[in-house]
């Protein structure tokens, strides 16, 4: 109980900004059905559904910090390319960048079929930066160093941190008393010389130990061993299903894994550097910050593909307070996104409708009933208090958005609510590209708005036949008449 009421000061909100540097390139997922061989060789045919495109590396951490809503600052190379550019519109207003020139932007493309990979391709040039780009980067942080609140140094080999940029940052880190966590890569940890925290995994613990290390003291010896070889204040080793044990100068810990399914580890490296950061930035103890980073990289492995952890999840994975499963239903845009997007690694077709559902009726139930027979998930898109008075008249809507979303979500035939207060869902449409779009039978496909877009995509369109008489119109109209007599 202790730690949990320790852990309940990471949530408070408060200004947070956190310095990233590292490796950042654009993760690409090609998802397509394969069904046949080809003729030419013994090859898949993937007949493509959809792309989707995300941050990856540096990037990911990125992602994990602005789900718990810091901010973050980028330091980064990227090319004056298509990714690069793709990169930017990608971070958008989520945080603040400075990026030097890079010959080529890494770019790893997987191709994706019934929840398997069946190839990777890896686009890139790697390559140190320069000295004069070591100097530029430098620079930067002594501009942005009373600001923040800790650096985090995301390593994957690709040549943004140099042993020159490392030692630069941890220095200038060490002067103003800011942490310094690393994400390592590599067998050599002399870059790494005076930061705060390192976080390897066990192979990676074991490679720049130069032994196989089994047993729990040789873990803890070795640690110290590289604590005190290179200046850290500790050592943070994750081991997957054994959990991760943090390691100091004086003492020692053991965290058990908690996910109790473990579907993809992809990016919970990510998930414990950025969560064990903003922790000890908010003052929270070495101790409970690593209970912090334990559970969230629990809530993480069990999504699918690389995920993001939100504050509710976490709270809820540690018990500090219970969820409204309802209300986890009703998602802003950004976050059906990534939802959606772990649908579709777990190969689950995504169906999508929309409408007003003022007062709900059978109608609405056979309708949505025959919608979730279309598809594994049903997002509904509901229309804004504001969207129904210009399409309706001013007497509309009976309820207000919030009870109609909160209703709909209450229904167990529907896997996600978003609200839309445009004159049609096109634009939500545009970023999910369901597999399955359903509407009313009073149109015709042609008619449907967004058809084309699901169409051209592989998708298809299901038209659901109404029953005569069931509306809200009615409804109303029939409300009004026993008001009157």
């Amino acid at each position: 109980m202790q730690i949990l009421q320790k852990a309940a000061a990471f949530f408070e909100k408060s200004e947070c900004r956190i310095l990233c540097i590292g490796d950042i390139m654009l993760d690409k997922y090609v998802y397509g059905n394969v069904s046949r061989i080809s003729p030419e060789a013994p090859v898949p045919v993937l007949h493509l559904q959809s792309e989707f495109e995300m941050l990856g590396g540096l990037g990911n951490v990125v992602n994990n910090l602005t789900s718990f809503l810091v901010h973050p600052v980028i330091i980064s190379a990227i090319g004056e390319d298509k990714g690069g550019h793709r990169i930017q519109e990608i971070i958008g207003a989520q945080g603040e960048t400075f990026f030097v020139k890079s010959p080529k932007t890494s770019i790893k493309t997987r191709y994706v079929s019934n929840g398997q990979q069946l190839l990777r391709m890896d686009d890139e040039m790697v390559c140190q930066i320069t000295a004069a780009q070591v100097a530029e980067i430098a620079a930067f942080v002594e501009t942005q160093i009373r600001s923040v609140k800790a650096i985090i140094l995301s390593d994957y080999g690709k040549g943004v941190l140099t042993p020159e940029l490392c030692q630069a940052v941890i220095k200038t880190a060490r002067l103003h008393n800011v942490p310094v966590i690393v994400d390592p890569k590599g067998g050599d940890y002399i870059k790494y010389t005076g930061a705060t925290l390192i976080t390897p995994n066990l192979k990676e613990f074991r490679e720049v130990c130069g032994k196989k290390i089994t047993a729990p003291e040789e873990l803890v010896s070795a640690a110290r061993g590289l604590i005190d070889q290179f200046q850290l204040q500790g050592l943070l080793v994750t081991q997957g299903a054994g959990g991760m044990t943090l390691v100091t100068k004086d003492e020692q810990m053991h965290a058990t894994a908690t996910a109790r399914e473990v579907f993809d580890v992809s990016g919970a490296g990510d998930t414990v550097i950025a969560t064990l950061t903003i922790a000890l930035s908010k003052g929270v103890d070495v101790n409970t910050s690593c209970v912090l980073a334990n559970a969230a990289a629990g809530v993480v492995v069990s999504k699918a593909g690389t995920a993001t952890v939100t504050p509710e999840e976490l709270q809820h994975a540690l018990s500090l307070k219970p969820i409204n499963t309802y209300e986890e239903k009703i998602l802003p845009l950004s976050r059906l996104e990534t939802v959606v997007q772990s649908w579709r690694h777990q190969n689950l077709k995504v169906g999508f409708t929309n409408g007003c559902y003022d007062l709900l009726h059978a109608g609405h139930l056979r309708s949505l009933q025959e919608a979730k027979q279309q598809c594994d998930r049903l997002i509904v898109a509901v229309n804004t208090d504001e969207s129904i008075k210009q399409l309706k008249g001013p007497e509309r809507p009976i309820q207000a958005e919030e009870v109609r979303s909160l209703v709909l979500a209450a229904l167990e035939l529907v896997d996600a609510v978003i609200l839309f207060g445009t004159e049609t869902p096109l634009h939500l449409l545009e970023t999910i590209i369901p597999d399955v779009l359903i509407k009313g039978a009073d149109y015709t496909v042609d008619q449907v708005v967004g058809a084309d877009l699901v169409l051209r995509n592989g998708g298809r369109v299901h038209l659901v036949q109404l029953k005569e008489g069931q509306s809200t119109t009615n409804l109303v109209q029939k409300m009004k008449e026993q008001a009157v007599g």
